[in-house]
């Protein structure tokens, strides 16, 4: 017979969360060029002050861990206390911005040309300067 002081106590276990903040390992300065353009974007769309849910320096943090580290997007949006969804849209709304600053392959090239560069590398592929090849009869 077990008497109830010699059974082995109940623990009731409950779901908690625990609070973690990122750290970047970079210069705020790269943040602040992430965020600058947001911050102009939000001044041409008359955005009034308050109406977003995250302001443009913690978007840019979004946007920059999201290419630093592939954070998921669950954990971004946890992080700023928005929804998924929201979520999705601020980091789309972060890849158009970045996206409109890069120049274009053409201007690229042209500008590495003018530099006197006989090569250029994009994503670790190398593209030559090289006459083009034609098909067909010459």
């Amino acid at each position: 017979m077990v008497h109830e002081k010699d059974a082995e106590p109940r623990v009731l276990r409950r779901e908690m969360s625990v609070g973690n903040t990122a750290t970047l390992t970079m210069c705020e300065e790269t943040v602040l060029l992430v965020s600058s353009p947001l911050y102009a974007r939000r001044q041409r769309r008359d955005t009034r002050a308050g109406t977003r849910a995250v302001s443009c320096f913690k978007q840019a943090i979004m946007v920059i861990r999201r290419f630093l580290d592939t954070t998921r997007i669950k954990q971004l949006a946890s992080d700023n206390t928005i929804g998924r969804f929201t979520a999705y849209e601020y980091l789309h709304e972060g890849f158009a911005v970045l996206a409109a600053q890069a120049p274009n392959l053409e201007a690229t090239l042209v500008a590495a040309k003018t530099a006197g560069y006989d090569h250029v590398n994009i994503d670790r592929t190398e593209l030559r300067d090289r006459p083009r090849q034609r098909w067909g009869i010459t």
